[in-house]
């Protein structure tokens, strides 16, 4: 069984891939985000114990006093003794190991130390930003996604398209949900303000998303006057309603 998303707030279960929660629409990601932070948090804090840890035990190792004088004595020692039987006396600057030698130009004065420059690589760019474009609407009620008959509304940014208009993104929005091949059938319903989805949302966050029945559309009169359409999918095949020529029947013709 694949491992399902429990939303933090209200407990409802989610596909693996949701972000948000179909139920209450609470980012799921930040949840997720929110335990890898404590996640690392611990092992930083673990991380920084050990190397206090280590700290110690290397002071605990370090040379005493009395050893270091020792060893330096020692080398010093050791370097007189290289340079007295190995080095030749009276060399000149032509003896001196050109690594060592300073550099000097075809005048015999000492030539300027080489300097580093230091690049800063260029802000410009032929590549142009592309900006997302916001969609011209916005969702009210997003599919159940345990079911596999999901129930959408939208709202269009224009409230003054026609109804051949909002039956267009409706059908845009049911490209990109059945993507997922969840949903057999969906149906999508386009409201022309926020307070009548509201209303349809409430009630559809109740009946955990089924889709409507006789019933549930005559419950619902008072909000088709503001439904600029109803788009239904059915394996395939795309049917339009127009909600407002008769809000008190449109469902049954």
């Amino acid at each position: 069984m694949e491992n399902k998303k429990r939303c933090p707030k209200c407990g409802e279960e989610n596909p693996p891939e949701a972000v948000m929660c179909w139920a209450c629409y609470t980012p799921l990601s930040a949840a997720a985000s929110a335990g890898a932070g404590a996640g690392a948090t611990k092992r930083q804090a673990k991380s920084s114990a050990q190397t206090i840890d280590d700290d110690e035990g290397e002071s605990k190792q370090a040379a005493q006093p009395w050893q270091i004088a020792v060893i330096a004595i020692g080398l010093m020692f050791m370097l007189f003794w290289v340079g007295k039987n190995f080095l030749p006396s009276g060399s000149s600057s032509d003896d001196i190991p050109p690594a060592v030698a300073p550099l000097m130009d075809p005048g015999g004065s000492k030539a300027p130390a080489p300097t580093t420059q230091t690049t800063t690589p260029s802000t410009s760019s032929n590549i142009s930003a592309v900006a997302p474009q916001k969609l011209p609407f916005t969702i009210a009620v997003s599919p159940n996604p345990n079911i596999t008959v999901g129930t959408m509304a939208i709202v269009p940014t224009n409230p003054n398209i026609s109804t051949a208009q909002a039956a267009s993104l409706a059908s845009f929005t049911r490209s990109q949900f059945t993507q997922m091949k969840r949903w057999n059938k969906l149906y999508i319903y386009v409201f022309r303000d926020q307070q009548s989805a509201k209303r349809f949302a409430s009630y559809q966050r109740d009946r955990r998303g089924a889709p409507l029945n006789g019933d549930d559309y005559r419950n619902l009169t008072s909000l088709w006057g503001s439904a600029l359409s109803c788009y239904e999918y059915n394996n395939g095949s795309e049917h339009v309603y127009t909600p407002t020529n008769n809000p008190s029947g449109w469902w049954s013709e």
